[in-house]
């Protein structure tokens, strides 16, 4: 009898582990086979010259004149953004309210915007000279996140901003890499925050980071998608966020490389201001509008400034 069972029990963990098997070798095929058409499609786009490249849905302008090479080898090999997108497209829903801290070339934004709808994304880029290949990403698409062209700081001071030749290493912190120094405007995190009310947090900032995760209340934030980067802040600062984070009931989750996902299931209760809501709501109107006035700021050139600034 006992062996009889041991002989049943013996029977099912073959099963068991050849279905795994058969599943696994399934799984790895399949990956193997992306990898073969990615290769291909990039081979393609190389002999091409392509102008622009279509990821997850998105276009993307991949013109060499105006795309960094290494970029543009990213975007061409499909794995542009790819943790930040691996993740977000599990975790966006329809409706959810996104704010995004660095835009760059827009294709998270424009992601996100797919998802939840454009009038639940609002996007800020401190680097201002992308704004016409964002705009441009923005119209291939046929979709306008509200777009912000000002950094981010835990004070709305004036900063010092490095604008990097490769796009996606320009930030507040001299890398002493090749580009700009420039001097540009920022809005207050917190008061952000506060008025626009967002569910998910995207922010890759490029070592901002270590500034703006120390904020006192997340408000409605229940889910932050952050790059955090210890070659520019360093290891213990990280492990120092990720301490303040779990201090807020943010519990981390998945992790692909340098990107991190944290999560709570309770926003902080915060009560709701007078003022709007909706990225058009809250500055007062269209961010595309020319020119317009709300609260002491002004849009002029599709760029906000001060009233009375520079």
């Amino acid at each position: 009898m006992a062996s009889t069972r041991r002989c049943r029990e013996w029977r099912i963990a073959c099963l068991w582990s050849a279905k795994s098997y058969s599943l696994a070798v399934k799984r790895s095929l399949g990956h193997s086979m992306k990898r073969l058409l990615r290769s291909i499609r990039k081979r393609i786009r190389y002999f091409t010259n392509a102008r622009t490249v279509t990821i997850d849905g998105i276009r993307l302008v991949s013109d060499a004149a105006r795309v960094p090479a290494v970029v543009r080898d990213l975007m061409y090999r499909e794995v542009y953004e790819d943790t930040e997108r691996n993740i977000l497209l599990r975790l966006l829903k329809p409706g959810s309210k996104v704010l995004e801290v660095g835009t760059g070339v827009g294709f998270i934004a424009l992601l996100a915007a797919k998802i939840c709808g454009a009038s639940n994304v609002l996007t800020y880029e401190a680097n201002a000279s992308l704004e016409p290949l964002i705009r441009e990403n923005f119209q291939l698409n046929g979709i306008e996140p509200a777009l912000r062209l000002r950094a981010m700081t835990s004070d709305g001071r004036r900063i010092s901003f490095y604008r990097s030749d490769n796009i996606i290493s320009s930030s507040a912190y001299d890398r002493q890499l090749p580009g700009a120094k420039v001097e540009i405007e920022s809005d207050v995190f917190s008061e952000v925050l506060q008025t626009y009310r967002p569910d998910v947090l995207i922010m890759d900032v490029e070592g901002s980071e270590d500034e703006l995760l120390r904020v006192a209340d997340f408000g409605s934030v229940r889910d932050i998608l952050v790059e955090l980067h210890p070659h520019v802040i360093g290891e213990a600062k990280v492990e120092e966020l990720k301490a303040i984070l779990a201090d807020k009931g943010f519990r981390q989750g998945e992790t692909d490389r340098k990107t991190f996902h944290f999560h709570r299931n309770r926003a902080s209760r915060q009560p709701i201001s007078l003022a709007m809501t909706r990225p058009s709501q809250l500055f007062g109107g269209s961010l595309v509008t020319p020119a317009f006035m709300f609260t002491g700021l002004a849009l002029r050139s599709s760029q906000w400034v001060a009233v009375g600034g520079d």
